[in-house]
């Protein structure tokens, strides 16, 4: 179970005390060995609060929110540390942390202090337990929830909350209906899919009792434990989803992946977490009146100049998505949402990079009636131009006569291609 904890500054003042009476409504769940409380600020005596109410929890701060302590606060800028930092973060065994923590030693020895400093069970996945069977290192779920109630949040004190209950009491019975309609997590499914594509390079061998040893190249091997769902990487351990070590032994095994993915992931557990349900709530003229109460008076309102804004304040070296898309292009609007057959205009040609090498996509018949063709020559060299870049596994590039190069990764199926 995943408890998001989102703490206003203002009111928590005071140290143990004050957090303590904000955790005591959810004491009964100290007991429970799977809680994990994801933090979107690391603020003083939070921390210890937590590790008193709930000692058998995890508690992790939220990278992005860490980063920007470490950015701002105190001013370890730049492009290389925030790269280094990003890689911590996302290092999934000890020694690759240590390895990462090494590069921004080099690049400052007090930005490397200072983040030995937070706990790194808190920040980074190599030290993250393994009980939660969750990765997560943003508090991106507690984000989504706020951008839904954002034309809640302006509304009267009952009208907002009459708002948020009804979108959530809707939440609950689609993604109920949903979860009945498939054999399995459908992202998960396609989760899986992608990975077999990065498992050609992957050599496994059985050394016995369950066990494989995989080699990657370069010196880079691991050790999977199929009897122990474990994977020396670690990302298995993480997030109860196998790995491409694991994918590339259940090749061995011809073996499905899905038959060793955690029972979180399954649709029965989905059904479970949606079962229950909010109660249907009667509207105002049937409340029952208080009497011998003095009416509440609405807040002064203060409207301070400008358009209130909604939108998140993004960062100055924060990437941002800008320039044309191909999804809301006119051409490849509705060839996009029957993926992977992408119709080609007169001046462009649609390629894709796959296991066979880059080449062109299977092109569908044209609403001209023109016939099909696919290609394996390598469409850079048809239309003489270079996309300087290394390209992903499954991204498809389009390319017009004008030399211009656009990309879109796409999740396609294992017999998507020619």
């Amino acid at each position: 179970m995943i408890v998001h904890i989102k703490l206003m500054s203002q009111i928590l003042l005071i140290l143990i005390p004050s957090y303590s009476d904000s955790f005591e409504s959810d004491s009964d769940k100290v007991d429970e060995p799977e809680v994990e409380l994801i933090g979107e600020m690391i603020q003083k005596g939070l921390i210890e609060a937590i590790s008193v109410l709930f000692p058998n929890a995890e508690a992790r701060n939220c990278a992005r929110h860490l980063y920007n302590n470490f950015k701002n606060i105190e001013g370890f800028r730049g492009q290389a540390m925030r790269l280094t930092y990003w890689k911590a973060t996302k290092a999934t065994f000890p020694i690759q942390f240590e390895e990462t923590m090494f590069e921004m030693r080099s690049l400052s020895e007090s930005a490397e202090a200072w983040l030995r400093g937070n706990d790194p069970r808190t920040w980074s996945r190599a030290h993250f337990s393994t009980r939660c069977k969750s990765d997560l290192l943003l508090n991106n779920n507690s984000e989504c929830f706020n951008k839904i109630i954002l034309e809640a949040r302006d509304k009267p004190i009952l009208m907002m909350l009459e708002i948020i209950r009804r979108k959530v009491m809707t939440r609950l019975v689609s993604m109920r209906e949903a979860a009945e309609n498939l054999n399995f997590v459908a992202w998960m499914e396609k989760f899986l899919i992608l990975k077999c594509y990065f498992i050609y390079s992957i050599w496994s061998v059985y050394a016995g009792n369950e066990k494989y040893e995989v080699d990657c190249g370069l010196g880079n091997k691991h050790v999977v434990d199929l009897l122990n769902s474990s994977c020396s990487c670690r990302k298995w351990d993480l997030s109860g989803i196998p790995c491409k070590h694991v994918v590339s032994c259940m090749q061995l095994l011809a073996v499905s992946p899905e038959t060793y993915v955690n029972t979180c992931y399954t649709v029965t557990t989905q059904l479970n977490i949606y079962s229950h349900l909010i109660s249907p709530v009667k509207g105002p003229m049937q409340w029952e009146h208080v009497r011998d109460m003095e009416p509440i008076l609405p807040p002064i309102i203060r409207s301070p100049p400008g358009r209130p804004k909604q939108t998140r304040r993004k960062e100055v070296d924060e990437i941002r998505k800008s320039g044309p898309k191909l999804s809301k292009t006119r051409h490849f609007g509705e060839a996009l949402r029957a993926y992977p057959m992408v119709f080609v205009t007169e001046d462009m040609l649609v390629a894709v990079c796959d296991l066979h090498g880059f080449r062109l996509l299977v092109i569908g018949m044209r609403s001209n009636g023109a016939v099909v063709f696919a290609s394996k020559t390598c469409a850079i060299d048809l239309i003489e131009v270079r996309y300087e870049r290394e390209v992903y596994l499954v991204e498809v590039l389009v390319v017009d006569k004008k030399d211009w190069i656009q990309s879109m990764l796409m999740l396609v199926k294992l017999n998507s291609f020619s």
